[in-house]
């Protein structure tokens, strides 16, 4: 009876070690599985990490072409703004029919009348809108404004030209042929400039006719006072 007595106190002993070392075989495998299910996670995560990366990387490219694009566009809208405003436009001269003269064209403004003018190398002939001079301007003060610039680089005889010209009155008409021929005198001897702008031959005349105002017979005039 004394030894079953010990064999069972002994069994009673390790059964609270063989409880344990159950204990801690079940505790292993609960700790080991989040570890496994962390890493299990983690992995999905690194990939959606990356998915937005990628779709950076795809959506930047795209945006590279059209940023390039409004700089041609700014670089070729430059370009015809190079030119400065208010001078004599240099124009290649053209080639005439024949191939031997060269043609220097100009065009010209005054007041309501603009007329264009093709000049070259010649004896002196003369034709507005395919009419002679003295035709077209039978006025002697017309002809005279027309033909200052041959007069003040001493040309006339040396050059014929070609107008045409449009709008306005007869007056208007004679000072746009002569804006016209001083810009074409310029390009054919560019040292007939210097006489051209002290004369005020190559300034647009910026006069114009004043408009009518409402309420008033004019641009200036008043209805007469009335008192009664």
């Amino acid at each position: 009876m004394a030894e079953e007595e010990k064999k069972a106190g002994k069994e009673e002993e390790k059964s609270p070690e063989a409880a344990a070392e159950e204990s801690a075989k079940s505790e292993d495998t609960p700790v080991k599985a989040p570890e496994a299910a962390v890493e299990e996670s983690a992995k999905p995560e690194d990939a959606s990490v990356k998915a937005p990366e990628a779709a950076v990387e795809e959506s930047a490219k795209p945006e590279d072409a059209p940023v390039k694009a409004p700089e041609a566009a700014v670089e070729e809208s430059a370009k015809p703004e190079d030119a400065p405003v208010g001078t004599v436009k240099k124009v290649a001269p053209k080639k005439g029919k024949d191939g031997e003269q060269d043609v220097y064209r100009g065009t010209g403004r005054r007041k309501a009348s603009v007329a264009r003018i093709f000049l070259k190398k010649g004896d002196g002939r003369i034709r507005v809108n395919k009419r002679e001079l003295d035709e077209y301007f039978p006025r002697e003060i017309w002809r005279r404004e027309v033909l200052e610039p041959l007069l003040l680089t001493e040309k006339k005889g040396s050059v014929d030209f070609d107008v045409n010209v449009y709008g306005g009155g007869t007056t208007g008409q004679a000072g746009a042929v002569r804006h016209a021929l001083s810009r074409a005198l310029v390009l054919f001897d560019e040292s007939t400039r210097k006489i051209l702008r002290k004369a005020g031959c190559l300034t647009r005349d910026s006069r114009m006719v004043e408009r009518k105002k409402p309420g008033q017979p004019g641009a200036r005039k008043r209805y007469q006072y009335s008192k009664r």
